[in-house]
């Protein structure tokens, strides 16, 4: 992927999507990884019986993890996630397919410098909207910029 700077996007413009499997092992390794133990993450039995669940389901920190994923593989190296907040709609069960894309919003440079880029982005589970993720990513904005550079007053996410 060649390096992109904050001027090669325009409010409007949709992002490539990428698709993901979830499967029980991405669900099991996830909640894990993430310290969460309920069993509605990692006991299939338990999440229909107990929890009224179909199957196991992604936990948060898995889903926000997934949208890192998305924006580090779509928007390159040099991008530098500023913020994430998130909203599950419904879950995402084990043996979903998942695809997740994005829409800009907007991009703009703050009083430091840095560029901003604002996205909106979509993970459907089954071709259903399943969560939203408004991010905040720092983009170069000159070949000389560099957002993992920035520390202090220059850094404001």
């Amino acid at each position: 992927m060649s390096r992109r700077f904050l001027g090669d996007y325009s409010a409007g413009e949709r992002l490539p999507p990428l698709a993901i499997a979830v499967d029980a092992t991405l669900v099991v390794a996830g909640a894990f990884a993430t310290r969460d133990y309920s069993p509605l993450h990692h006991d299939a039995r338990y999440a229909r019986e107990q929890g009224g669940h179909r199957d196991l389901f992604l936990n948060t920190p898995t889903q926000l993890a997934l949208f890192e994923r998305y924006l580090c593989s779509t928007l390159g190296a040099g991008a530098r996630i500023g913020r994430l907040r998130s909203r599950m709609t419904s879950p995402v069960y084990a043996g979903a397919e998942l695809s997740i894309d994005a829409e800009v919003q907007g991009a703009d440079v703050d009083a430091a410098g840095c560029g901003w880029l604002r996205l909106e982005i979509s993970l459907h589970a089954d071709g259903n909207a399943s969560s939203r993720c408004e991010a905040r990513v720092a983009l170069p904005v000159t070949a000389q910029d560099d957002p993992w550079a920035r520390r202090g007053e220059e850094w404001k996410p």
